[in-house]
């Protein structure tokens, strides 16, 4: 029954069903494991730890349960000991190309293209219509139009019937890469289009959904509310948040702060996820918010600063990139009111663009379909305008452009805004050796490029369904 749930994503119930499996029985070692993966999921991140630890306990061999744990190690921060177990999975069952590929991309988030490449390389020896390999090697530009067999065998692949979709669809992102690396924008953009439409078949996204939901928090997050509750500071590093639209620069513009010598790279930190449960108010978010008392906001304060305490490694500043958080600011401010927050902004194409053209990481489901993708965009530059107008004080808008046009000036410019002295070392981006899981982690140790500026322009021509999202009317 439990495992039916969580097949079927009803994590509620799974984690349910089993916390009562690992009460009855105490050293099952895989009712742990899925457990731990199903708290995730619900995004109580504590609990998720606690859970894969005793599970690793049970069953300390087991490569299923070390991936699992790598998952959660890797979803807390701890990039290093995710890699470590990671390697122990893949090597216990070298040939299973799941622990294979993921080893490739916690490899590729420390820096270690030349190992990564070795394994995804691994994988597809083992299985040559297991995609994601090719996805990973596209993006690290290890595969090109001189590779006529490759190319051959992945445009045979993909045109066949029953290739599964989570196959299919990375084979046809990396061909889109490949060939928009070649300049040639007609083949680069139908593949790009028929990757997303494999996955949006599978995924999906409501936009009517999204638009209630960004109504709903206009409305439930005033300034009145946001400037009623005097929340004690709570004790431990002060967080940074950054958020914004996925590749809008946030990766560099947090190297940038990362170089700072009091300031910790955190990355893109999971904790908010299931902010209701975490709440614990009655009804639902973001109304329920009205109903908290200080103390209460101030105990889900602290649960947060020790989380960033754990991973600060003494630094008195930690950087939350989770860039979705912009729907979450309102409450953040409530609880953090001197909250430095930093809006990530680039061209409104060039992000919707480099979205498309990037096999999307989990809850940017958004982006497989252009209409929608300009249409979440929209409602998205809607909140923005409305936390300015809420909270004028705590946000600083940060433009790509400027990044790449006057790196210093800009750097100068966050540094002030967040209240500590200039560090020279945030215009080095390169000696920033925190672990980066994302898009572009094989970028963020590069400095920031012009040819990134004014990607979208060779594609033009195709983007009728994007300008129609973006145009689209979004009365309240």
């Amino acid at each position: 029954m439990p495992y039916s749930y969580f097949r079927l994503k009803n994590f509620t119930q799974a984690a349910q069903h089993f916390s009562v499996a690992v009460q009855l029985y105490a050293t099952f070692s895989e009712a742990y494991s899925y457990l731990a993966l199903a708290l995730l999921e619900l995004g109580h991140l504590e609990k998720a730890m606690s859970s894969a630890e005793s599970a690793l306990q049970c069953n300390p061999r087991s490569a299923e349960i070390q991936s699992d744990y790598a998952q959660i190690c890797e979803a807390w921060g701890d990039y290093e000991k995710a890699l470590k177990y990671y390697r122990q999975a893949s090597e216990g069952e070298p040939r299973n190309l799941a622990y294979q590929v993921n080893l490739a991309l916690a490899l590729l988030a420390v820096g270690d293209a030349v190992a990564a490449e070795a394994a995804f390389r691994s994988a597809i020896a083992l299985k040559p219509l297991y995609g994601e390999p090719y996805w990973g090697l596209a993006r690290m530009g290890l595969i090109t139009l001189a590779d006529n067999e490759i190319i051959q065998h992945l445009e045979q692949s993909v045109r066949f019937d029953k290739l599964e979709p989570h196959h299919k669809a990375p084979m046809l992102f990396a061909l889109g890469h490949i060939y928009h690396r070649h300049g040639d924008c007609e083949k680069a953009f139908a593949f790009f289009r028929g990757a997303n439409r494999v996955d949006d078949q599978v995924f999906g996204f409501s936009i009517e959904g999204f638009t209630t939901l960004v109504n709903r928090i206009i409305k439930a997050f005033t300034a009145e509310l946001i400037n009623r509750y005097k929340c004690k500071v709570p004790e431990g590093p002060t967080p940074i948040f950054v958020v914004g639209m996925p590749r809008s620069g946030s990766s560099p513009l947090e190297q940038i702060l990362a170089g700072h010598h009091e300031i910790f790279g955190a990355g893109e930190l999971q904790w908010f996820n299931g902010i209701e449960s975490k709440l614990n108010v009655p009804g639902l978010y973001p109304e329920s918010v009205c109903g908290l008392s200080a103390d209460k906001l101030g105990v889900f304060g602290q649960e947060y600063t020790d989380y960033l305490k754990s991973l600060s490694q003494g630094e008195p500043y930690v950087v939350d990139k989770c860039l979705v958080n912009f729907l979450h600011l309102g409450l953040l401010r409530m609880v953090f009111p001197t909250a430095k927050i930093i809006h990530c902004r680039r061209n409104v194409r060039d992000t919707c663009i480099s979205i498309f053209f990037n096999r999307v990481p989990k809850g940017v489901f958004y982006g497989c379909d252009l209409f929608k993708l300009g249409a979440y965009y929209q409602l998205y530059v809607r909140l923005m305008e409305h936390w300015h107008k809420v909270m004028p004080d705590n946000i600083l808008n940060v433009d790509y452009e400027d990044m790449v046009s006057d790196p210093e000036l800009t750097s100068r410019r966050i540094i002030e805004f967040i209240g500590i002295e200039w560090d020279p070392a945030c215009l080095d981006n390169q000696k920033t050796t925190r672990a980066v899981r994302i898009a572009s982690d094989h970028q963020v140790r590069k400095p920031v490029y012009r040819s990134s500026i004014n990607r979208w322009k060779p594609y033009e021509g195709y983007l009728e369904e994007l300008e129609r999202g973006l145009a689209i009317g979004l009365d309240e």
